[in-house]
């Protein structure tokens, strides 16, 4: 504990080292966590850095790594999976194997995985193409099959009965199809022969010869007295009328879009049939399910087939070849039916290898990161080595820790493989260089929660006072005041013993960066609910009820019908408030006054120790100068108002004033206060609270004006003295440049002295009240919490009892129930540790720290970066 209070003593060492040495040194001294080198090429860009391109290097391998980390999320391997699992040897093999046979290790699988990852994707385009395919045969068979018997037949009649007849240009494609698969009804003709305006000579003759054939073949028929079937009309109808189509799928919303757009296209010249694919499709690329919508667009005129092509595709439309037959339709779709087999024992094999595969990766990756991240950290640390005159030696600074000291050096010895000097170690002094300590506090797992509160705030200078062993107890014990209720405080600490039961499923666990923040804060926590617990039961509160543990000492007044009286004046209730003040109606006046009083009681004594830490911390930086100046005259000032205050209040609880003649009903401590303040101490012989008083009075306020004066006027100046002379001995030469912040007598003035002066001052004077303000607010939320928690049990609880009635009881208690959680427990809990955690950063912290900021201690470590890079704790790892 004591290396908690204080952080751990540094040397500035100096490292000599031979170019060939180098890199093995700094291999071994990634794991001892003991030194911080110094950048001696601060400000070099990075690019004009030795070893760079190094680090560039294994920065691309580590985008590889992550790229494996991110396609093997899903994958899970099974213990029991031996098959799987990497041996021993082989996870040493690729930690100690050659970095460049694991690159080309890593670069063969990117590409293979590259390779995998492509042709997974096209196979699962092809599947949706072929069930879009699917859909629209089916869709297309069946609506043609239906109707295309009757049209052809009108059609051939049509042609017939007619000398010469025309058909309108309908479309041209890479697929082609009947008049009969057209024309769906009577207006489609109508539509048809409506276009004629456009027909050329060529069409029309066209069109004749048919009806000719097709009459000539019809009475030939008749004369072998043989009935023309609905294959024969189709046949021949599709051997001489023919009209180009094109068809496909489209997204169910692009619909009305295309129609409008090949109207205009075409000019009219196209006609275009709609039919929904009633179930949805699944995109196996984007992953979703999508409405599709059969489309066929009839033209006539190859002219039109590149522009109707390009207005569907412009629609992300999928494009068939559909047979012109029923015949070859059907073949179609058997042929599509064996390719979806086919295809699906493909990506079955397919996503078997793959498994296998990421499997493969996934039980690498972490001793592939280790390795690349291992030699990335080494390069870029010697990065910041620079080089000596003669360009024989790597000069390398750094921090060490003194307890390590003994351990670097074995190691340094150890890797000296040259021997002959290759390496050689000095030792600094940073004092002469002008060069701050860092800070370093070896915490605890327990330790480790408080200690990021406080460095969130502050960073603790070197060798000062940490604080956070303090807020240990301060932090929970002022929780709890505020969250002061036996019930609640239950259930927090079962919450955090159930963080502590679950926290090895945590460890290995990928949680929301909110749940990891309960977990890491565990013992806090816990703390925080032995404390409410505690607190709940001096305050004699279980959800806002009173608990009877012992006897009451008040019982009722047999003269009285509303008074009670004590059982005997000796009778004091053994611990905590008596339960009878809960069934009264002053109750709310007596804990108001006494949770407000004893808010200042903490605040002062908390007040107190921020200032013990900023007097402890002047001795051992042996700025006596300060101690007695500004750190003595502001105890002297606190204790004479905040502290007197107290004083009055601890007093008033110990005096039975029903034995004072006149003051029966006691003495208003806040009127002795504004008299102290306005009438310079004067007691009036009511307000009296003990002899000579007012003698104490004065003298408490001379002392808070003297302290004022020596704070404001006579530490200024006697500071601007002392400058003064340390200035002279400077340019004297009797001191050095870098003890001496000022090198001319215009870096400093009186003024500037005496300005900074008063705003600490005013600000410490003015802090005092806002300070006792400020942990008022310890009775506030305890107040507002005990109300809240008071009225749904009153409400949800007591009330729904009275009445009488079973349901109604079970929702009040449901009710109650939601509300004790998410009000009390969540709510009034976050507001609780929010203002802990501001009376802490605030009022205890400003008591000693400064504007100065020390600096954190960040030893090279290739545990250190391994846990935070990725998040795995190994400490059995070994290089």
């Amino acid at each position: 504990m004591s290396n908690y209070f204080r952080s751990e003593r540094m040397k500035l060492i100096q490292l000599l080292i031979k170019p060939e040495t180098a890199y093995s040194l700094i291999r071994a001294i990634g794991q001892l966590e003991s030194i911080q080198f110094r950048d001696l090429n601060e400000g070099k860009p990075n690019i004009l850095r030795e070893f760079q391109n190094d680090v560039k290097r294994f920065d691309k391998l580590e985008r590889r790594i992550r790229k494996f980390d991110s396609v093997t999320q899903s994958i899970t391997i099974e213990e029991s999976d031996e098959e799987n699992l990497l041996q021993n040897e082989e996870i040493e093999a690729i930690e100690k194997g050659s970095i460049d046979n694991i690159e080309d290790e890593i670069m063969e699988n990117i590409t293979k995985l590259d390779d995998l990852v492509e042709n997974e994707q096209q196979l699962k385009r092809r599947w949706f193409e072929l069930i879009e395919f699917q859909h629209n045969l089916k869709i297309l068979s069946r609506k043609i099959k239906e109707k295309d018997f009757s049209h052809s037949q009108r059609m051939i009649k049509l042609h017939s009965n007619s000398s010469s007849e025309t058909t309108s240009n309908v479309s041209s494609s890479s697929s082609s199809a009947t008049t009969s698969d057209i024309l769906t009804s009577e207006d489609d003709l109508i539509k048809l022969e409506s276009m004629s305006d456009e027909k050329t000579k060529e069409e029309i003759e066209k069109t004749q010869q048919v009806s000719r054939q097709t009459k000539g073949i019809i009475e030939q028929k008749k004369k072998v007295n043989k009935k023309p079937t609905k294959e024969h009309y189709l046949d021949v109808y599709n051997q001489y009328l023919k009209f180009n189509i094109v068809t496909g799928t489209i997204l169910t919303e692009s619909r009305g879009r295309i129609e409008r757009l090949i109207w205009r296209g075409t000019k009219g010249n196209a006609y275009v049939s709609f039919w929904d694919i009633h179930d949805p499709i699944f995109n196996p690329i984007k992953k979703a399910h999508e409405h599709k919508t059969v489309f066929v667009v009839y033209y006539s005129g190859g002219f039109l087939q590149n522009r109707i092509t390009k207005i569907v595709e412009s629609f992300n439309a999928k494009v068939f070849n559909i047979g012109s037959t029923h015949k070859e339709r059907k073949q179609q779709l058997e042929d599509v039916k064996l390719q979806l087999a086919d295809l699906k024992t493909t990506i079955k094999q397919t996503n078997l290898y793959m498994k296998k595969f990421l499997k493969f990766l996934k039980l690498r990756i972490l001793p592939w990161y280790r390795r690349i991240h291992i030699e990335k950290a080494t390069y870029h640390t010697l990065n910041l080595f620079s080089r000596d005159t003669n360009e024989q030696y790597m000069v390398a600074e750094g921090w060490v820790r003194l307890s390590k000291l003994d351990k670097f050096r074995q190691v340094v010895q150890e890797n000296d493989e040259i021997g002959e000097h290759a390496i050689i170690i000095n030792i600094l002094d940073h004092k002469q260089m002008g060069l701050m300590e860092p800070t370093y506090i070896k915490c605890k797992e327990y330790q480790k929660t408080v200690q990021s509160l406080v460095n969130s705030f502050f960073i603790p200078k070197y060798r000062e006072i940490n604080p956070a062993p303090i807020m240990l107890v301060t932090f929970p014990f002022f929780f709890a005041v505020m969250f002061s209720d036996l019930g609640h405080g239950i259930l927090l600490t079962l919450f955090a013993l159930f963080l502590f039961k679950t926290y090895d499923v945590y460890k290995v666990s990928h949680y929301h960066s909110l749940i990891q923040l309960f977990y890491n804060a565990r013992h806090l926590i816990l703390t925080m609910g032995i404390s409410s617990c505690f607190i709940g039961i001096m305050y004699n509160e279980i959800f806002a009820a009173p608990m009877h543990f012992f006897d009451s000492c008040w019982e009722p007044d047999t003269n009285s019908t509303v008074a009670y009286i004590n059982k005997g004046n000796n009778c004091t209730y053994p611990f905590g408030v008596d339960p009878e003040w809960a069934y009264k109606s002053n109750w709310l006046i007596f804990f108001n006054s006494f949770k407000m009083k004893n808010a200042v009681i903490f605040g002062l004594f908390q007040v107190t120790i921020g200032l013990l830490i900023a007097t402890i911390n002047c001795i051992f930086k042996k700025k006596y100068f300060n101690l007695f100046l500004d750190i003595i005259p502001k105890f002297l000032i606190l204790f004479s108002t905040t502290g007197y205050m107290c004083f009055l209040i601890i007093y008033k609880w110990l005096v039975n004033w029903e034995n004072r003649k006149g003051q029966e009903g006691g003495i208003k401590i806040i009127v002795t206060l504004i008299d102290l303040a306005f009438y310079l101490g004067k007691v009036e012989d009511e307000n009296e609270f003990f002899n000579n008083q007012q003698v104490i009075q004065k003298v408490l306020l001379s002392i808070i004006i003297i302290c004022i004066v020596i704070m404001w006027f006579i530490k200024p100046y006697l500071e601007y003295r002392l400058l003064k002379k340390k200035l002279r001995l400077w340019e004297l030469g009797e001191i050095q440049q870098q003890n001496f912040e000022y090198t001319d007598a215009e870096s400093f003035s009186f003024a500037d002295l005496f300005v900074n002066q008063s705003i600490l001052s005013i600000e410490f004077v003015l802090g005092i009240l806002s300070n006792t303000a400020s942990y008022t607010r310890l009775w506030a939320l305890s107040l507002s919490h005990s109300e809240l928690s008071a009225i749904f049990w009153d409400k949800l609880i007591m009330y729904p009892l009275s009445l009488h009635i079973p349901g109604l009881v079970a929702y009040g208690y449901l009710f109650w129930c939601f509300f004790t959680l998410f009000v009390l427990m969540m709510s009034e809990g976050l507001s609780a540790f929010l203002h802990t955690l501001r009376l802490h950063w605030i009022e205890f912290f400003s008591k000693f720290v400064d504007d100065e900021n020390g600096i954190e201690f960040h030893p090279f470590s290739f545990k250190f970066s391994f846990k935070k890079l990725a998040n795995q704790e190994d400490d059995d790892f070994e290089l």
